[in-house]
């Protein structure tokens, strides 16, 4: 995965830009290699962006209608409900 290449604006596609951010005492450092992050990060979204197409492909389903929240994900929970006080259900079933 390519942080910056460019991918074409397409529906059912997205692009992950990536910025790595480190302090710059730390970029001083003699021997600064930020490599073990960017591979940590790589390892990591490769897993995510797995999941997230099996969650798309499903919901292009016949039967799909929505989804639900795991109570672990109360907090994107809360900033939909949020969202949705002041904007109103823009999305109606």
């Amino acid at each position: 995965m390519s942080p910056r290449s460019p991918v074409a604006a397409r529906a059912e596609h997205t692009m992950i830009i990536c910025d790595f951010l480190f302090h710059p005492d730390e970029m001083a450092t003699p021997g600064f290699d930020p490599s073990d992050a960017v591979e940590f990060w790589d390892l990591v979204n490769r897993q995510e962006l797995e999941i997230c197409e099996g969650v798309q492909a499903g919901m292009r389903a016949r039967v799909f209608e929505h989804g639900y929240y795991a109570p672990m994900e109360s907090a994107s929970l809360d900033i939909r409900r949020y969202v949705r006080e002041r904007l109103g259900d823009i999305f109606p079933a």
